[in-house]
């Protein structure tokens, strides 16, 4: 069963979307680990999950807290699903977790996504990811490390209580705000209209235009009064 290693990319009419689903319609169990996921991308997974349900599947998927992105309501809807334990990385390590990995047992196989897609609408379907798909058998090297390394991180996450999510919908909601306010700052300033000189400042960039072309290098511009400025000679 083993094959070649295969390149996943959305391209066309292919996405990474739908080698997910095609994988996760095969699969007998099956693991995520994304930094980030939305409801959107949760929702472009909802159809094949319950069908996983109704088949008795169950799968566990690790999301992060990194740059707090991931949507509380994304992890919610997976909690709905009575097969799929769902767990929140927030421990600091080396600026947080960003793996992206998708894991599908089928026997003696794993089928093992590695790349750059979340779980996201744009990254299963629109961006430009890259990500690499290969069957390898459950005794293979890498694979036995690729698992070893994926329960680290989840034994690490601990179970997801509800004290523990409403903590991170919290810092999320407060992020979210955050970002709107300086978003809004930033737009005000870019409309913000560009000082204009007023006339008598007009009137003395006129001038000293003059001066720089007969070839002098020094002026003087005295703006005590609209009087004084009028009988500048220059």
């Amino acid at each position: 069963m083993e094959q070649e290693t295969t390149f996943i990319r959305n391209h066309g009419s292919q996405n990474v979307l739908s080698d997910l689903l095609m994988s996760l319609e095969e699969c007998e169990k099956f693991y995520f680990t994304v930094a980030f996921m939305t409801f959107g991308g949760v929702q472009l997974l909802v159809q094949k999950l319950n069908e996983l349900k109704e088949r008795g599947v169950h799968g566990k998927i690790l999301t992060s807290t990194y740059q707090q992105f991931s949507e509380p309501k994304a992890i919610e809807k997976l909690q709905s699903f009575k097969n799929i334990e769902v767990r929140l990385y927030d421990e600091p390590i080396e600026g947080g977790l960003h793996a992206k990995g998708y894991l599908f047992m089928r026997g003696n196989w794993v089928e093992v996504y590695i790349g750059s897609s979340n779980l996201t609408p744009s990254a299963l379907r629109q961006n430009i990811e890259w990500n690499v798909k290969l069957i390898k058998s459950v005794e293979d090297a890498m694979v036995k490390e690729i698992l070893a390394d994926y329960q680290t991180l989840w034994e690490r996450a601990g179970i997801l209580t509800e004290e523990k999510l409403e903590k991170y919908r919290q810092s999320y909601q407060k992020y979210q705000l955050f970002k709107k306010e300086n978003v809004m700052e930033i737009d005000h300033v870019a409309k913000s209209e560009i000082p204009q000189p007023n006339s008598m400042q007009q009137l003395a960039m006129e001038r000293l235009r003059r001066l720089r072309e007969k070839g002098e290098s020094k002026a003087l511009v005295i703006a005590a009064t609209t009087v004084l400025s009028e009988n500048l000679n220059l």
